[in-house]
């Protein structure tokens, strides 16, 4: 849905909630990660979508050599950049300036606290987040296709849903890489008298990702974006159905590979070993058990040679760390400074980290992962994204999420319960399906698709 809209007409507010969004003080803002709104503004009105291809449909769009660069080294595009020139994506908190041409601020969720002792002891031992999914959950009438991959979240989500007897089936993708995933998986599912979908992605998704930029004229920021369509058709999903799907849980609970990163930078023993990180290059082939290791030993030697923590955070980011970028990139230039806004103005780097993955990368990024197939009219349960969930949860202090060593604490404790001698270890079990696109990587593969219909 494309909407022009005069300056006028947005100073009366009412419009932009229809869309979702808010405006305040000459600020538009999100509040929402699942509100994907673009904006350009024109002359004396603004164009507000929520897909790409119908903003190049009224206003031919031009490709932004900066964020096109910003891509080919970091996978994605830092919001509030798309690829292409002057049209913004509206993450959360993000606000807008109705300047000409757009200014941008750095808003925040508003902080709620656990004050006293037990609320504490509640979020810590998992009691209140048990009790906040739970009613999440229960807040659907049918049953649920919970994506099911056998790790924590996943984990978690599936024994709440089978506690309220309302699952439908577990859908499984096979990673070749970890076999042990499958079988595990399986066994849990025999366990429970849980229906379970197995399902093997073809190797080829060029159609699929042709689909997924006709649709959206995005550049493909998430390989997932291609798999969950593809998984979700295979298994014969129900479109009346529901999928649940665990996404956000390890950015809003520090379960994420950066948060480790933090806690290792702060070591100094360990970082007086990031010398060799300025030498060893970044092993690149991911696609066995052996080749990730090396992979993530060598990109963490490189980010401990980083001179701060938001330094090292974006280091951490590269996909192609072979690409450098010029200093004067714009976006890397704004994601510098709101990365030192941050630091300045959160307590902790952990919430930092948090902030940024939240509010910029998963509306850019793992956020795609549901658009092709919600075209396909699959709908998606995502309780972790929800907002009462995120603004409940945003601010919890790091060594509630983080105890004895472990990550994703409470997360980790309430899993456990539902799935004794399955889950014993807090290791993330990464999402990773090797596939091809017309032997082009996915990068080069989305840029010569975008080429070809923006020309």
């Amino acid at each position: 849905m494309l909407l022009k809209i005069s300056i006028g007409e947005i100073l009366q507010g009412s419009v932009l909630k229809t869309l979702g969004l808010r405006y305040d003080n000459n600020v538009i803002y999100n509040e929402h990660i699942r509100t994907r709104r673009f904006i350009t503004r024109c002359n004396d009105h603004v164009v507000i979508s929520d897909n790409l291809s119908e903003i190049n449909a009224d206003t031919d769009l031009e490709i932004n050599a900066d964020a096109q660069d910003f891509y080919l080294r970091y996978g994605f595009i830092a919001p509030p950049f798309t690829l292409y020139k002057n049209v913004y994506l509206l993450a959360p908190y993000i606000g807008v300036v109705m300047s000409n041409p757009l200014t941008f601020k750095t808003l925040y969720p508003v902080r709620h606290s656990f004050d006293n002792e037990n609320a504490q002891h509640q979020v810590e031992t998992g009691a209140q987040l048990l009790a906040d999914l739970q009613l999440s959950l229960a807040q659907n009438e049918s049953d649920y296709q919970v994506l099911f991959s056998g790790g924590l979240d996943s984990s978690l989500l599936l024994g709440i849903s089978n506690q309220l007897n309302k699952t439908r089936c577990a859908i499984h993708c096979f990673m070749a890489s970890m076999p042990q995933e499958t079988t595990k998986a399986k066994k849990m599912c025999a366990d429970t008298a849980t229906v379970f979908k197995h399902v093997s992605i073809k190797s080829d998704l060029s159609a699929v990702a042709g689909d997924f930029i006709r649709l959206t004229l995005e550049p493909v920021a998430d390989k997932i974006a291609l798999v969950i369509p593809a998984l979700v058709t295979a298994a014969k999903a129900e479109t009346g159905l529901a999928v649940l799907d665990g996404q956000g849980a390890d950015s809003l609970f520090c379960g994420l590979p950066h948060d480790k990163l933090y806690d290792l930078y702060r070591r100094r023993g360990v970082r007086a070993l990031s010398t060799f990180g300025t030498f060893l290059p970044v092993w690149k082939n991911k696609s066995s058990h052996l080749g990730r290791k090396i992979y993530r030993a060598t990109k963490v030697l490189k980010c401990l040679a980083a001179p701060t923590p938001a330094a090292m955070l974006i280091q951490s980011l590269a996909e192609d760390t072979a690409i450098i970028l010029p200093a004067d990139n714009e976006v890397r230039q704004y994601l510098e400074s709101e990365l030192a806004e941050l630091s300045k103005n959160l307590d902790d780097f952990h919430l930092v980290i948090r902030y940024l993955f939240m509010f910029r990368i998963l509306p850019a990024r793992e956020m795609q992962k549901y658009l092709l197939a919600e075209s396909l009219n699959y709908a998606f349960k995502l309780p972790f994204l929800e907002k009462t969930m995120v603004d409940k949860y945003f601010y919890l202090d790091a060594s509630c999420s983080i105890k004895q060593g472990i990550y994703k604490y409470p997360i980790t404790c309430l899993a456990k319960t539902f799935w004794p001698g399955f889950l014993n270890s807090s290791k993330t079990s990464p999402f990773q399906v090797e596939f091809t696109t017309e032997k082009l990587t996915v990068k080069q593969f989305s840029l010569n698709c975008i080429l070809k219909k923006t020309q």
